[in-house]
């Protein structure tokens, strides 16, 4: 009988150990994807300082992007080339990040965004979302238009 409260008191240290794991767990895994957002961050920095095409386009997620839209981010990305960057930060993702609505989808989870404030006169920015699974460095993510409806049904 002496032994049930040693038992309990076992258990307890057990529940709090677990407890206590599984938030140094989650912190962690939030550092990490945040190193990996920030190395995200500079990676796009360093590739636009060098108008360097290839180099950003290698940032991106490119699964299931269609030849023409892939063309039109290329544009994009060269036209960017004649905004000067004030600065680039990564971040988490908001709530408002995370919506797509019906007209779009992205091609990665988002969990993050590269927030860049280009130093033209017209205020110009951008929020490049970011994500992919957590064991993997992060990529921008690309905004695809949403399935279309199976006509075939």
């Amino acid at each position: 009988m002496t032994d049930q409260p040693h038992r309990a008191t076992r258990l307890r240290r057990w529940a709090l150990g677990a407890l206590l794991a599984g938030i140094l767990g989650a912190l962690a895994l939030d550092a990490w994807q945040m190193a990996g957002l920030r190395s995200l961050a500079e990676a796009w920095r360093r590739a636009h300082a060098s108008r360097d095409l290839a180099g950003l386009e290698s940032l991106y997620c490119w699964d299931d992007v269609p030849p023409a839209l892939r063309e039109r981010l290329r544009l994009v990305l060269i036209q960017e080339f004649d905004l000067p960057v004030r600065t680039v930060e990564a971040a988490r993702c908001s709530a408002i990040d995370r919506l797509q609505g019906e007209t779009q989808r992205a091609n990665l989870e988002p969990t993050g965004v590269i927030v860049v404030e280009f130093g033209s006169a017209d205020g110009l920015g951008a929020r490049l979302l970011a994500g992919g699974p957590w064991w993997a460095r992060p990529r921008l993510i690309v905004l695809l238009p949403p399935p279309r409806p199976d006509s075939g049904s």
